[in-house]
């Protein structure tokens, strides 16, 4: 007779590991893919309870406008329990209290106990109860937790992989708000330059055209396309040679400062 217990438990952890790498993965390219990561959430946390056998997930979201939690998505609770938790103030049960304080909070065994902030999960037959804040740097953008009702605690190697789910949906949403502030910012410029009663061009470092106004290529009848290098454009906008030279002069010192500068960040 062998025992093979010892072999066996390493043979499940080793499949278990390969399972949670599979699943950082697809959901960091699911996230980083979508217009919508919000959207994505329900489908992704369900992915994440079938594998770490947990029955409920609430994700909350921060309105700073109404100063409070607005629920974004759930499961494992009755829909008229979800209605009810629309809305979470800061300090209120444990989402609450993790917005309110920024670090994630775990909680055991939590039918052996009388903690006010666990009230709330208990009622849902919630035995053990992880919540991660939703951070950029030290913005905080929500919550998203994950509960049990089979067993009374986590594995750290589990919390560690909700910790890196909320990390990789905390990326995701800021990267749709910044590129959704970046069209902002280039439609109001664009909108700007259109209008201005002088032309204007943009270029990159290596003088190649990256924009010009209408008014710009109507002014010497030629279109961007036709233009592909701002040193073409030289001539036209100052004919007068001292002056041009003037101009790419200050234009290089510019170019030069933004290396600088740029060297100096990184």
């Amino acid at each position: 007779v062998v025992d093979i217990t010892e072999r066996k438990r390493t043979e499940d952890k080793l499949k278990w590991h390969i399972r949670r790498n599979e699943l950082l993965s697809q959901t960091a390219a699911r996230l980083l893919q979508s217009d919508d990561p919000q959207a994505l959430v329900e489908d992704l946390c369900r992915e994440v309870m079938d594998f770490l056998d947990c029955q409920t997930f609430f994700n909350f979201l921060e309105v700073p406008e109404m100063g409070r939690l607005r629920l974004n998505a759930c499961a494992g609770i009755p829909e008229e329990e979800a209605k009810a938790i629309e809305w979470l103030d800061y300090g209120v049960a444990v989402c609450g209290c993790v917005a309110q304080k920024r670090r994630r909070m775990i909680c055991e065994d939590i039918m052996a106990t009388d903690e006010p902030l666990t009230e709330l999960v208990k009622s849902y037959g919630i035995q053990a109860y992880c919540c991660h804040p939703l951070m950029i740097q030290d913005r905080l953008m929500g919550t998203l937790s994950f509960g049990t009702r089979s067993r009374p605690r986590f594995d750290p190697e589990e919390i560690e992989l909700m910790a890196s789910i909320t990390h990789l949906l905390a990326v995701a949403m800021h990267r749709i708000e910044t590129e959704k502030e970046l069209r902002d910012s280039e439609s109001r410029f664009r909108l700007f330059a259109e209008l201005a009663p002088v032309g204007i061009v943009i270029s990159d470092e290596n003088e190649n055209s990256l924009y010009a106004s209408h008014k710009f290529t109507e002014l010497f009848g030629y279109t961007f396309e036709d233009m592909p290098s701002v040193k073409e454009w030289w001539p036209l906008a100052y004919p007068d040679e001292a002056m041009r030279k003037r101009v790419q002069r200050e234009w290089q010192a510019a170019v030069d400062e933004a290396r600088r500068s740029h060297t100096e960040t990184k």
